[in-house]
C-alpha cells in the first residue's frame, strides 16, 4: 500500500521542492568549482605574475656592423667599442664587417635586420655623405640614433722619407703640374670631400687616386704609388709609433691635443678642408625604446671603462657622448652642411 508523506503542501509540491533542492546542490557545486578555479588562477597570477617574464636585454651576443673591411677605422671602431660595451652589458659583442659601397652594403644589411637590439650599426660621416652622392636602398634616416662615442681626428700624411713638408706640400698643390697625386680610402668617404674642395680652391692641380679602403690607401703611400694620404690618425697609430710616416696636416677644426706642432688647413687659410670625423651608434627603426635606452646609457659608461678609455686614448680619439636625440639631430646638421657643399659644386 502506496504512503504518502503528509507535510502540508502536497504530493505535487513536495516533489517539485526535492527537485529545486537536487538542482540547488548542482547549482552550489558549480559554483564552488568555478571560484575554486578562479582562485587557484588568482594565486598564480600573484606567484608568476601578470604573464610572461620579459626578457631582460641583452640575452645573446650583440653584433656590430661595420662598413669597412679589418683594419679600416670603422672596423677599429666596432671593436673597441664592443669591447667597452661588452664589459658594461655582460654579454659578447661581435664585428660582422660589411665593407663596399661607402657603406651603403652595411647600411642596407643592418636596416634590415630584425629591429631587437641584436643587430646595430657603427656610423660616421660617411654614411650621411654616400647617399648623397649615389642612390641607397637605405640611409641613415632608417636608423635610430644610440650615441655618439668619440671623435677620431683626420690628417694628411706621406711617407716618412718623403721631401715634402706642410709648407713645400701646399706649394706643389698651387704651383705644380697637376700630377700631385693623393690617396683617398672610400669614394664618397669626408676625405674626398676634404680633396675635391682642396682641388676646388687651385684649380684642380692634384690627382685623387680613390681606393676600396685605408688600408690599401696607406699601402699605396708606403709603395710610392701616391704622394699622400689623408686618414684618420686611429689607422694610423702603429706607422706614426714605427716612424713609416709623417703627418703635415690635420683636417680637425683646431690642433690636435697630441700634436701641438701640426698645423691645420683651416690656419692655413683653408676652412672647407676641414672634417671633424664622429664615431657612433645606431639600431634599425622599430628597434624597442626601452632596449635604446640600455644601449644609450651603456654606450656613456663604456667610454670610462678602464680598457675601451685605453684604446681610443691611445688611439688618439677624444670621448665625445651624445645621447641618441643629441646625436639624431648632430647628424641632421651635419647631413644639411654636407648637401650644401655638394648643391654648391654644381653651381
Amino acid at each position: 500500500m502506496n504512503r504518502v508523506r503528509r507535510t502540508g503542501i502536497g504530493p505535487t509540491v513536495e516533489k517539485e521542492c526535492c527537485t529545486l533542492h537536487r538542482k540547488g546542490e548542482w547549482i552550489m557545486s558549480k559554483r564552488f568549482w568555478m571560484g575554486l578555479a578562479v582562485g587557484v588562477i588568482t594565486v598564480g597570477f600573484l606567484i608568476g605574475g601578470a604573464g610572461p617574464a620579459e626578457a631582460k636585454y641583452p640575452e645573446k651576443p650583440v653584433t656590430i656592423v661595420a662598413f669597412t673591411g679589418p683594419g679600416g677605422g670603422g672596423d677599429l671602431f666596432a671593436r673597441q667599442a664592443g669591447r667597452g660595451l661588452q664589459n658594461v652589458l655582460g654579454k659578447p659583442i661581435m664585428t660582422e664587417n660589411r665593407p663596399g659601397g661607402s657603406g651603403a652594403i652595411a647600411m642596407q644589411f643592418a636596416a634590415t635586420a630584425r629591429p631587437d637590439g641584436y643587430t646595430l650599426l657603427g656610423v660616421t660621416n660617411t654614411l650621411l655623405i654616400t647617399p648623397l652622392r649615389q642612390e641607397t636602398p637605405k640611409r641613415i634616416s632608417d636608423f635610430i640614433p644610440i650615441a655618439r662615442m668619440v671623435l677620431d681626428p683626420m690628417v694628411l700624411y706621406v711617407r716618412a722619407d718623403s721631401k715634402y713638408d706642410a709648407n713645400s706640400f701646399l706649394n706643389e698643390v698651387k704651383n705644380g703640374d697637376g700630377n700631385l697625386k693623393i690617396g683617398c680610402p672610400q669614394a664618397g668617404s669626408p676625405e674626398t670631400i676634404a680633396i675635391e674642395a682642396l682641388k676646388k680652391q687651385y684649380g684642380g692641380k692634384l690627382h685623387m687616386v680613390p681606393f676600396t679602403d685605408s688600408t690599401k690607401a696607406m699601402t699605396a703611400v708606403l709603395g710610392g704609388d701616391v704622394v699622400a694620404s689623408m686618414g684618420e690618425l686611429a689607422e694610423l697609430n702603429a706607422q706614426i709609433l714605427a716612424k713609416s710616416v709623417k703627418i703635415l696636416f690635420a683636417l680637425t677644426t683646431k690642433r690636435i691635443p697630441q700634436f701641438p706642432d701640426m698645423p691645420t688647413f683651416v690656419e692655413k687659410g683653408y676652412p672647407n678642408v676641414v672634417t671633424d670625423k664622429f664615431r657612433g651608434l645606431v639600431a634599425p627603426k622599430g628597434t624597442p625604446p626601452e632596449v635604446i635606452k640600455i644601449l644609450e646609457d651603456a654606450c656613456k659608461k663604456a667610454l670610462d671603462d678602464p680598457d675601451y678609455k685605453k684604446l681610443y686614448t691611445n688611439n688618439l680619439q677624444s670621448p665625445a657622448y651624445l645621447n641618441g636625440q643629441e646625436f639624431g639631430a648632430f647628424m641632421k646638421e651635419q647631413e644639411a652642411r654636407y648637401k650644401a657643399y655638394f648643391d654648391s659644386l654644381k653651381k
